[in-house]
């Protein structure tokens, strides 16, 4: 077992506890994200009842609108949003973890930190305001499909639902929660790529014409208001330079979240020093009265 930990973590299993005390962390917080969608859908629905509606005046519509889109089309498109953020996200971390096996757990617990800093910033903010649908009045919305009319109830019961069923919040745009997972992917991957750089330089050019055809997608396809796309962007790259510059200072919460456990045991290190001490010393023993013989003014006088 310990094996198959090593290998697939590339670390000790003591090393892994506090993974899975950030991993756990963060699922938390994406429960209390799914909460707060819900009760955001449920704040939009009473907004349809007082008869305020959207679309509000968004460059990214407008983009749309000069290609004379019908309903069709823009659930086509998606439909190509979700699937090719999803592609992209899972390929991006799949390459990343499986060519970085030295230090895959710090991956891990990287990711799980920076994600679940940006949902908790989300939940906080996503509560602050509503916005309307980005959708006519009396037309259902390509984006959210039969969601739209699901009558959710408890939020704090009906998240397991959101969650595990699959089924959509609709009023939850501010900011985007894909945007973060994409490109905070798309940073991993481009930072760990260690192929020769001609063959990186491609690769990653790649992935980032992808990416911003997904953005230019998402905004296209009324997904989400183009400042939940450009907030969602700029957060998650603030907080990746934030991260890495405690990294390089070796001070600071990410800091402490990013070292090894061994790192953070003092008794553990002390055990160690003296293991080492052992280790370096004579294997003869110098105890008893044979020592003490040796070791006297006279003895060192003949010697």
């Amino acid at each position: 077992m310990m094996n198959v930990i090593k290998y697939v973590f590339g670390a000790k299993k003591t090393d892994l506890r506090k993974m899975w005390y950030i991993i756990f962390l963060t699922s938390i917080i994406l429960y209390f994200a799914g909460v707060t969608n819900i009760i955001n859908h449920k704040r939009g629905e009473q907004m349809s009842k007082d008869n305020i509606y959207g679309p509000l005046d968004d460059l990214g519509f407008r983009l749309g609108n000069g290609f004379d889109l019908n309903y069709n089309s823009y659930k086509i498109l998606s439909k190509i949003n979700d699937i090719l953020a999803f592609t992209i996200v899972i390929i991006s971390l799949i390459w990343t973890f499986v060519n970085n096996k030295n230090i895959r757990i710090k991956l891990i617990k990287r990711f799980c930190i920076i994600i679940g800093l940006i949902f908790l910033i989300r939940c906080v903010v996503n509560l602050s305001t509503v916005l309307p649908r980005p959708w006519p009045k009396g037309q259902p919305w390509p984006s959210c499909g039969k969601s739209e009319y699901y009558d959710w109830g408890n939020p704090f019961i009906e998240t397991f639902t959101y969650i595990f069923a699959g089924r959509k919040t609709c009023y939850d745009f501010y900011f985007s929660g894909h945007t973060s997972f994409l490109t905070l992917s798309v940073l991993f991957f481009t930072k760990c790529c260690d192929l020769a750089k001609c063959r990186a330089l491609i690769l990653k050019c790649i992935v980032y014409l992808f990416t911003t055809f997904n953005f230019i997608i998402m905004a296209i396809s009324r997904s989400h208001y183009l400042i939940d796309i450009e907030a969602s962007f700029i957060l998650t790259i603030l907080i990746w330079i934030i991260y890495e510059y405690q990294i390089k200072l070796k001070t600071g919460f990410f800091y402490w979240c990013d070292k090894s456990i061994e790192d953070n045991d003092p008794c553990e290190n002390l055990q160690n020093k003296r293991n080492q001490g052992t280790q370096s010393a004579p294997s003869a023993s110098f105890s008893g009265p044979v020592f003490e013989r040796l070791t006297t003014p006279s003895d060192m006088e003949i010697v």
